[in-house]
């Protein structure tokens, strides 16, 4: 993990489509962008969330969307998981 998660609530996020896995987990990447790597991971603060699974080779609109709701679940469950553990 890059960055503690509760620095990162209320940040602005930036996404990045074309980063390999390894550069999405390094320093080069900033905490706050969601990357959409070429091996089809979705990584955000260093942190895989799932792999990607689209047909045909290509992901959708709809399903980026599906797909960052998703992770805006997660980390808001994440972050209550972190206020009730201090």
């Amino acid at each position: 993990m890059k960055e503690k998660w509760s620095d990162l609530e209320g940040l602005p996020v930036r996404f990045d489509v074309g980063s390999t896995a390894e550069e999405a987990k390094s320093d080069k990447i900033a905490a706050n962008v969601i990357c959409f790597t070429t091996d089809n991971r979705i990584i955000f603060n260093g942190e895989e969330f799932t792999q990607v699974i689209s047909s045909g080779g290509s992901v959708t609109k709809e399903y980026v969307d599906e797909k960052i709701q998703d992770i805006q679940n997660q980390l808001t469950q994440l972050i209550q998981l972190l206020t009730l553990s201090n």
